[in-house]
């Protein structure tokens, strides 16, 4: 089990199935920079992931992190997308951060965590951020961790827009 505390009182922790409720409110707070879940998508999700990690600040839930590796049964369109081209990957299907906890470091700290836990596996973080409705804070943030758009895709009959994002963990 991953476990990384620091000297801020960062404890970043594999997810316990017991927490998906709480986290399904945190998620579908922060529609429309995610799509929305209900229980049994979220419990999906997290089956089908490689990395589904939590962090708390102090005792408080301060976001999370859910990852999958390239080949598995996931139907996103996004994921596919990057199926169809990468080998070797690991994509982020979201990021999310309590808004009082962003501009902390935290989202740097669990991308840290999923590179370091990849080294001997992925070549590649791969994810989307939405370009309509933009999320320019998220491209700020991929773009200040090194993430370069790898490519555009329009979905949910041309609602939606997306950056195609990657981020080489092997120089």
């Amino acid at each position: 089990m991953l476990s990384k505390s620091n000297s801020e009182n960062y404890h970043i922790y594999e997810t316990a199935r017991s927490e998906l409720p709480k986290l399904l409110d945190i998620n579908n707070a922060a529609v429309p920079a995610v799509n929305f879940l209900d229980l049994y998508q979220l419990e999906d999700l997290y089956a089908k992931s490689r990395y589904f990690f939590s962090v708390s600040v102090k005792t408080e839930l301060a976001g999370f992190v859910v990852a999958l590796r390239d080949n598995s049964s996931y139907r996103s369109v996004n994921y596919r997308w990057f199926n169809t081209r990468y080998s070797r990957f690991l994509y982020i299907d979201r990021i999310i951060i309590v808004p009082q906890f962003q501009h902390c470091g935290i989202g740097h700290l669990l991308y840290n965590c999923l590179t370091q836990a990849e080294q001997n596996y992925s070549e590649m973080l791969l994810c989307e951020v939405n370009l309509r409705p933009k999320n320019t804070p998220s491209l700020r943030f991929h773009e200040k961790y090194g993430f370069q758009q790898v490519g555009a895709q329009t979905t949910e009959d041309g609602a939606k827009e997306v950056a195609m994002l990657g981020y080489r963990i092997h120089n």
